[in-house]
């Protein structure tokens, strides 16, 4: 929704990354000259890497005319929290959350079990420009969040059956309230890209879970070596596979849980009774439909996918090349967030491959203010007052629109 209005008269190049924050630029650029990498030591880590992100952090609160102009927000990296656990898996998967989402990360660790996590976890807090520092009520706020992200942390470091886990605790202070429904979603993408340590990362949505045989894959130490020799320019796509939302509650989990240990030919069965089908084939093709799932289900080798225009894959690519071309960090909410990134990535001469052993699982949930309001099912989203939020200001953004252009800069050729 929101992302699809968000435009500049910002011209985009396509073999250079555009806005990111400012901290972002400079802790991207310091990580790859070593400043949060000289050390395992975890402590140290996550100081460096807060003073490192929090180096060019501003106060004041975002305002919705600020988002609307194309300026990305600021974001205080308020606590790190930094697993103790060594991985020889040299893939980092990282994904961002907001609180309402943190079972969904627990979820996501255990089907990773072993291999290096990191999570950007999001706080909005709501208060006036003229304020200084957090208010009282902000404050207390940000105290329970950290309590609870610590259970979580500490239950994944201490359960064997999981990721080893890093997370990144950012708020942002806004003066709207609609724009603390709309989570600066690519931001938080390249605030968890800068604690990952391996030579190869994927970014892998909350909402989703890995499936155990890229585990068995990543495990081979003789495949890992090929892998990641193969992948200076090459982003290996993780086919993404969808429970159809009708089921219940029960019956999803269980069709998930069947589809991450199952085989390929398990995944055929549960395409053809129903219960699953390649990510949005009953809504938005144009996103996956270049993987060729067809194709995929009756091969055993990686093949070359031919990229077109809305393509939205999940997969496996060179941390340097991500740190290079990070996310746009203007888009706020759902929609064209990850598109553009693709695109980009496309441009600076990446190619696309499937690969042939391993995919992602995606649970259907309820659906923040954003996405309900998109999607016109309103009815299911995590919050009705965000919904009503949101549309106070819909009417202004969407008569503004013709202001905007820099969504369609990513796709002029």
């Amino acid at each position: 929704m929101f992302s699809r209005t968000l435009q500049t008269n910002t011209r985009v190049a396509r073999d250079t990354p555009r806005s990111v924050t400012r901290a972002g630029h400079a802790c991207l650029s310091s990580r790859r000259t070593g400043c949060a990498a000289s050390t395992n030591e975890p402590t140290r880590i996550s100081g460096l890497l807060e003073s490192c992100y929090n180096k060019y952090y501003h106060a004041s609160p975002t305002t919705f005319d600020s988002f609307m102009s194309g300026l990305p927000p600021y974001l205080r990296l308020r606590r790190v929290w930094w697993t103790r656990k060594n991985s020889s898996i040299p893939v980092t998967m990282f994904t961002t959350s907001t609180l309402d989402r943190l079972d969904m990360l627990g979820i996501q660790c255990r089907s990773y079990r072993g291999g290096p996590h990191v999570a950007a976890v999001y706080l909005p807090l709501v208060q006036s420009a003229n304020q200084s520092g957090l208010t009282y009520e902000n404050e207390q706020a940000a105290r329970i969040a950290e309590e609870r992200i610590q259970e979580l942390f500490y239950t994944m470091e201490g359960a064997p059956d999981a990721c080893h886990m890093h997370i990144l605790f950012l708020y942002e202070l806004t003066s709207d309230s609609a724009l603390a429904y709309l989570t600066p979603i690519n931001a938080l993408r390249n605030a968890a890209l800068l604690a990952a340590q391996t030579p190869l990362v994927m970014m892998i949505d909350v909402d989703l879970c890995v499936s155990d045989t890229l585990l068995q894959f990543l495990s081979e130490s003789k495949y890992v070596d090929q892998l990641v020799r193969a992948s200076a320019n090459t982003f290996w796509v993780l086919p993404a596979w969808d429970v159809v939302k009708h089921l219940p509650r029960e019956q999803i989990d269980a069709v998930a849980a069947s589809a991450l240990s199952g085989t390929k030919s398990h995944l055929v069965q549960l395409w053809l009774n129903g219960s699953l089908a390649w990510f949005g084939q009953n809504y938005f093709q144009q996103g996956h439909a270049p993987t060729n799932y067809s194709r995929w289900l009756t091969t055993r080798r990686s093949y070359l996918i031919q990229y077109s225009i809305g393509y939205e894959p999940w997969g496996i690519v060179s941390r340097e090349r991500m740190a290079v071309v990070p996310y746009d960090a203007r888009f706020r909410g759902c929609y064209n967030d990850k598109i553009t990134h693709v695109v980009t990535l496309h441009h600076a001469g990446l190619l696309f491959k499937a690969m042939p052993n391993a995919w992602v699982v995606h649970r259907p949930h309820q659906l923040n203010p954003a996405a309900a309001i998109a999607k016109s099912v309103i009815g299911s989203s995590t919050s009705q007052h965000g919904v009503g939020a949101l549309q106070e200001v819909r009417v202004r953004v969407m008569g503004m629109g013709q202001a905007f252009r820099h969504v369609w800069g990513y796709f002029v050729k």
